[in-house]
């Protein structure tokens, strides 16, 4: 294929390796990132194994982070991808609480594939996107925090915004601010609404490795299930369905580094 005047911004040789599936060459035999920073192996000059990355959030640099807040905001509203983030978010809100939240053989397994689901379209957006999780647990004390630039309820481009304001409770700050972001009227409609109990505290990591240690993987389940899940909806008080945090607190949930 060969460049020529209708588009010639266009990089015919990444087109055709998409189009006929070639493999992108490499030199060296050290892991290496692709176009779409997944981790690969470069094997006999040639990328193979490649996988995505998953981060922390506040570990995440702000051009990442705001790479993912705003493929949010374009799945959100780009009628190419609102359908299917509609669809995708009202799955949620109609799977029965006493089916998903208290059944150990499906809590974990439905929210795995959930984040998939939505990861997969995210990615359609940008290649680059994959779903963060949020470590609370680092200090699970103070996680209503905003004043810091890496906070996750930072109110910059690069955050969720703050809590909500009385009386309607809707986030007044931040790339999902009232009069910026709406929720789909299939979800609910409106703003998007937060009402921090600050009085709360998160769970921190001891009683998490603790369970970790005995091995256990029943008491591990029901430990995730029971009580790490429901505190952060009893701190952080919002319409699940509704937002993009449901994204990062199921994340939270199919984490392995969290329990490390």
């Amino acid at each position: 294929m060969k460049e020529n005047n209708w588009c010639p911004g266009l990089k015919y040789n990444d087109l055709k390796r998409y189009v006929t599936g070639d493999p992108m060459y490499c030199s060296g035999a050290n892991a290496q990132y692709d176009e779409c920073e997944r981790k690969c192996m470069c094997y006999n000059g040639e990328l193979l194994l490649c996988h995505r990355i998953r981060k922390e959030f506040t570990a995440m640099n702000f051009e990442e982070r705001q790479r993912f807040v705003q493929t949010i905001r374009t799945a959100a509203t780009n009628p190419i991808y609102r359908d299917e983030y509609r669809k995708i978010s009202k799955v949620h809100s109609r799977m029965p609480t006493k089916l998903l939240h208290h059944m150990p053989q499906i809590f974990l397994p439905w929210h795995r594939w959930y984040l998939l689901e939505f990861e997969n379209l995210l990615r359609q957006i940008d290649c680059r996107v994959t779903i963060p999780y949020w470590d609370w647990s680092k200090d699970s004390k103070h996680w209503a925090r905003a004043t810091d630039a890496s906070d996750i309820w930072n109110p910059g481009p690069h955050g969720l915004g703050g809590n909500g304001v009385f009386p309607d409770g809707c986030v007044r700050d931040g790339p999902f601010e009232k009069g910026v972001f709406f929720i789909p009227e299939t979800i609910g409609e409106g703003c998007l609404q937060r009402n921090f109990n600050l009085s709360c505290s998160l769970p921190s990591k001891e009683p998490v490795q603790e369970k970790i240690n005995n091995e256990n993987f029943t008491a591990f389940e029901k430990f995730v299930r029971e009580k790490i899940h429901p505190a952060f909806h009893d701190c952080v008080w919002w319409p699940y369905a509704k937002t993009p945090l449901r994204l990062i607190h199921s994340r939270v949930l199919d984490s392995s580094q969290l329990y490390r």
